[in-house]
């Protein structure tokens, strides 16, 4: 019978530790979190700045520990022991090599090696000597290794229902690999908020507090820190190819990189995650959606879509790789239909959540075209918006342009002109310059999104986009700003709301008419989405 084995490793969090002694977050809710923080400002105090440097990716460093020593002895590893491996890098280096199978990972995992081999390595060593010198040891198992058995125990005792023979017997499918027998699992305080795959069908798992959700988030934990490491390069380059498809999965794909500091193969590894737990029993595929549609900022929407195809397979999938370069090659695969699942996807807007979560879920699909179509040289869109009203643009003489909340006066010099059809309108005023552009801004009010700021040449130019739903008095409307070329677009949607509602009551939604404007509301949007996705494809 498969087995999940909880163990701590005080070596892990001392590698985990060395990139948080300098740098942590001093925000904490957590009793676990500012035992950590108490532990760490220990550490800082008595090395007087000894890791400022930090250290490279501690996951990494991990990993390379972990498939050198094939995870035997972790659980009792001093830093001794920890030390003599970064002295002994050379023959690391060729086991290391020699153990690691995926592509995948062998496209991370060799280049720290070459860096270890480099330099990084006698750091490492200086670091290891500076923690034994200031009682990293003791203080470890004073401050750590509590809470991490406590949890160690708390999780075996949450899992002792999970079928984890089905669980290990889909991964081991989805991988095309023989099947395991159990899987270890490390305990990490110093990790936080950081859960990792480690060699052979382990993993660390950052000390959590669990919700009232705990064998489904832990099972969905399991299942994706073991389907790391199945993509081939051949999927990797057909996937970074698909995502250059179109201006919204080129900054989904950015944003997962650059700020979610994730890599190219964690969409699939998400819709994996969700297959094993759906087919398993533990959660239905309503509920999945529910809780995923908005995971990691919306910056990873192949997940829900591979994961959607993946459902409608009448039996298990094997070899997960061969499975999506095949599923690529079909004609269903494409960015308009990766969209168009996702709005499918999407909950009616019957209630308050129901309609925020729509809301913002579009308005988020919005922000990443703008996010890449304000850099991009775009050609043709009036043409386009156009075609699409099958109206004409007329110029527009008036010096005043009102938006949401305010008034901007424009010179003779700019030029204007606008477009008024369906409930829509659309102005188009167009500067000698895209900074000009980017800083015609106005007051807004309600429900948005937009960035802060972006840099200009060295300016911060703020709300260069936004997305906004704005309800005062009876009215309702959506409003889209965003700049392409050295045009700022304006977009207003009426909802056609004509229901008496006094929006100015924070109980407003609690009225019989909400309904409708939640409804209306999304309508809109969806009809003015029609204008925004004509900048979608590259």
């Amino acid at each position: 019978m498969s087995e999940i084995r909880f163990l701590s490793s005080m070596v892990m969090d001392a590698i985990c530790t060395i990139n948080n002694i300098e740098n942590h977050d001093e925000c904490s809710n957590s009793d676990a979190q500012k035992k950590k923080l108490e532990f760490l400002d220990i550490l800082k105090s008595q090395s007087e700045g000894f890791f400022v440097r930090g250290g490279m990716s501690y996951s990494t460093v991990c990993l390379v520990i972990s498939t050198y020593t094939q995870n035997e002895g972790l659980d009792t590893m001093s830093l001794d022991e920890l030390c003599n491996i970064f002295t002994n890098i050379d023959k690391v280096d060729k086991i290391v090599r020699e153990r690691t199978k995926s592509e995948f990972t062998a496209s991370f995992l060799f280049p720290t090696l070459d860096a270890l081999k480099t330099e990084w390595a006698q750091i490492y060593i200086t670091y290891i000597k500076k923690l034994k010198e200031i009682g990293f040891e003791t203080l470890w198992r004073e401050y750590a290794y509590p809470l991490e058995k406590t949890q160690a125990e708390k999780l075996k005792e949450m899992t002792k229902d999970v079928d984890v023979d089905g669980l290990l017997e889909l991964v081991s499918g989805l991988k095309n690999e023989p099947k395991r027998v159990h899987t270890t699992t490390y305990i990490s305080l110093m990790s936080y908020p950081v859960s990792f795959t480690l060699y052979d069908g382990s993993f660390l798992d950052a000390l959590n507090y669990y919700d009232g959700n705990e064998p489904y988030q832990f099972a969905s934990i399991i299942a994706h820190e073991l389907m790391h490491g199945f993509a081939s390069k051949e999927l990797i380059r057909i996937y970074l190819d698909f995502m250059k498809t179109s201006r919204y999965l080129s900054s989904t794909h950015k944003s997962l990189l650059e700020e979610m500091g994730s890599g190219d193969e964690e969409e699939f590894v998400m819709a994996a995650e969700y297959y094993i737990v759906w087919k398993l029993g533990i959660v239905s595929k309503e509920k999945i959606i529910t809780d995923k549609y908005s995971r990691y900022a919306g910056s990873v929407p192949l997940s829900l879509f591979v994961f959607d195809l993946m459902t409608l397979e009448g039996k298990d999938i094997k070899d997960y790789n061969s499975f999506l370069i095949e599923t690529f090659s079909s004609e269903f695969f494409t960015s308009e239909n990766v969209l168009q699942t996702l709005d499918d996807m999407l909950p009616v807007p019957n209630n308050l959540t129901n309609f925020y979560n729509c809301l913002f879920s579009l308005f988020r699909t919005c922000t990443y075209i703008f996010r890449k179509a304000q850099f991009d040289e775009i050609k043709d869109f009036e043409e386009k918006v156009e075609q699409l009203f099958d109206e004409r643009f007329s110029e527009n003489h008036d010096r005043k342009v009102k938006f949401s909340y305010g008034e901007q006066t424009i010179s003779d010099k700019v030029n204007r002109k606008t477009i008024v059809k369906n409930g829509i309108t659309i102005d188009v005023v167009t500067f000698e310059t895209k900074k000009e552009a980017l800083k015609f801004d106005f007051k807004y009010g309600g429900a948005n999104i937009t960035p802060y700021n972006i840099v200009i040449d060295g300016e911060d130019i703020s709300k260069p986009y936004i997305v906004n739903w704005h309800a005062e008095n009876n009215s309702v409307k959506i409003e889209i700003a965003f700049v392409c070329n050295t045009t700022r677009y304006l977009l207003t949607a009426d909802c056609a709301v004509t229901e008496e509602i006094d929006f100015s009551n924070g109980d407003w939604y609690k009225d019989d008419n909400a309904k409708n404007v939640y409804s209306k509301s999304i309508r809109a949007l969806r009809k003015s989405m029609f204008v925004i996705l004509l900048l979608d494809k590259t």
